[in-house]
């Protein structure tokens, strides 16, 4: 920036090649830095923008695509239903007609025609009977058919006629106007039409009710959005009617005193305006024009000092740079010369370094695996200790619960005497002698005993309450029967 305010000002005028030089490999740098960092910047955003209009761009192209499919789906359902056709008759005579030059639309004055002919047919109408005579048809032979297959049949006979006069006339009498309009497609075979017909349907222009009815859906879900929000916009516009309407009628209302503030604002403005450049005028631009007639008197002098001060700043500039030069080759040197020199001890360093660290780490491993195999053997011997300590807990509780005589499940026979039992409430201690009282009971089932008979024969026993009930009325009969 600084050469091209030399270039304004003038040349330089002492003898400053070498800074000349250095300004212009500076300038030509900064330009170059200037350009990569500016065409870096639009790049950025142009790939910003670019992605950006992309994005809006694939999904406008997405909604017009659905919009246009919608369109084409809404046409065949309300078309087919104005000619009197099915869609998937409307979209093949629509590819059949238009392979001759026509537009399926313009069959609806035609079908009508024909239609209205065939009503005449079937009261007995001369001109309809005559028409259709012509073509080998009667109505007991479209009798029940509907409007297509009536269309069809009528087509396919006036292509088989071979008289094109006759054939004109017939198809003007059946079709009106549109008669002459289907001259290409009656010049046809019906073999032809048919063809036609199958390659719509191999090309895929056919499409399913179900998509008809999908684009039929959309176009009416889009038309029940566009009068939802016209409504709701109705809506909001009737609800800020009477507060527009009231502003309105105040500001008719107050318009003189709105005139007259105005008038005063604009009155006020201008006053100001006009102080503000008088002063101005008074004060500041003479002085503006003093220092600038002192600028344009002196200006050779102010030139020639500027230009003398940047020539200084670049030479001390490129002196700077010389300095830093020099001293970058000599440490380049300085570092050629040692990486030389020592590169051998350096290799010298680094195989001992490396003989160390193999040693280091050989010793590594073998700790490791010496670590590895004592954790292995500790594994072991608590696997080893725990099954004998899992043994010694199991007989330890076979024990204690034998000398402690807890037996809440009872026991069936006491094995020495002075063994300990824990009694507990409601629990009963059978003697040696009434045990075996019992035991005889029990083989025994018909037992007399002082003319009384214990019968436990036919006793249900079906759990420890049964048992416990059957043991108290045995031993309540045995008291009674002074049994001890």
């Amino acid at each position: 920036m600084a050469f091209e305010v030399f270039k304004m000002f003038g040349s330089v005028l002492v003898n400053t090649d070498k800074a000349e030089d250095s300004i212009a490999k500076t300038e030509k740098k900064a330009e170059s830095l200037g350009n990569k960092l500016g065409n870096g910047i639009k790049t950025a955003g142009k790939w910003g923008v670019a992605i950006g209009a992309g994005m809006a761009a694939a999904g406008t192209a997405l909604f017009g695509m659905a919009s246009k499919a919608a369109e084409a789906t809404d046409e065949i359902d309300k078309m087919s239903q104005k000619i009197g056709i099915s869609r998937q008759g409307y979209q093949e005579w629509g590819y059949v007609l238009s392979q001759n030059g026509m537009d399926v639309n313009s069959l609806q004055t035609g079908m009508k025609t024909l239609t209205s002919q065939f009503d005449d047919l079937s009261k007995g109408g001369k001109i309809a009977t005559e028409a259709f005579g012509e073509l080998g048809l009667s109505y007991e032979d479209l009798e029940g058919k509907s409007q297509e297959e009536v269309f069809n049949l009528t087509i396919e006979a006036l292509q088989g006629m071979e008289d094109q006069t006759k054939r004109a006339a017939v198809a003007n009498d059946l079709f009106g106007r549109s008669g002459s309009e289907l001259a290409p497609l009656l010049n046809q075979t019906a073999d032809s039409t048919e063809n036609l017909k199958n390659k719509a349907s191999e090309l895929g222009i056919i499409m399913s009710d179900e998509a008809v009815d999908s684009g039929v859906l959309f176009t009416d879900t889009m038309d029940d959005l566009k009068r939802s929000f016209g409504a709701a916009a109705a809506n909001v516009g009737t609800t800020l009617m009477p507060m527009i309407q009231s502003l309105l009628d105040w500001v008719i209302e107050h318009m003189p005193e709105i005139q007259e503030f105005m008038q005063t604002a604009f009155e006020a403005i201008s006053t100001a305006v006009s102080t503000t450049y008088k002063w101005f005028s008074e004060n500041l631009l003479p002085i503006i024009q003093d220092i600038y007639g002192w600028i344009v008197e002196n200006w050779p002098t102010i030139s020639f000092v500027m230009q003398t001060a940047f020539d200084v700043i670049v030479i001390a500039i490129g002196v700077v740079v010389d300095i830093v030069k020099v001293l970058w080759d000599g440490l380049t040197l300085a570092y050629n010369w040692i990486t030389g020199t020592f590169s051998g001890i350096k290799g010298t360093f680094e195989n001992i370094f490396s003989g160390v660290n193999d040693a280091i780490q050989g010793t590594i491993g073998w700790i490791q695996n010496l670590m590895d195999l004592a954790g292995k053997a500790i594994n072991k011997v608590k696997e080893i200790g725990g099954g004998v300590k899992e043994k010694a807990s199991s007989a330890w509780n076979w024990v204690t619960d034998k000398v402690s005589g807890k037996h809440e499940q009872g026991l069936d026979y006491v094995p020495y005497n002075g063994y300990v039992a824990e009694l507990h409430q409601g629990e009963r201690v059978l003697t040696k002698q009434e045990n075996t009282t019992l035991k005889d009971l029990s083989a025994k089932p018909n037992h007399k005993l002082d003319g009384m008979v214990i019968n436990i024969n036919g006793a249900n026993i079906m759990d420890d309450y049964s048992v416990d009930r059957m043991m108290d009325r045995v031993m309540d009969r045995l008291a009674v029967a002074g049994v001890s």
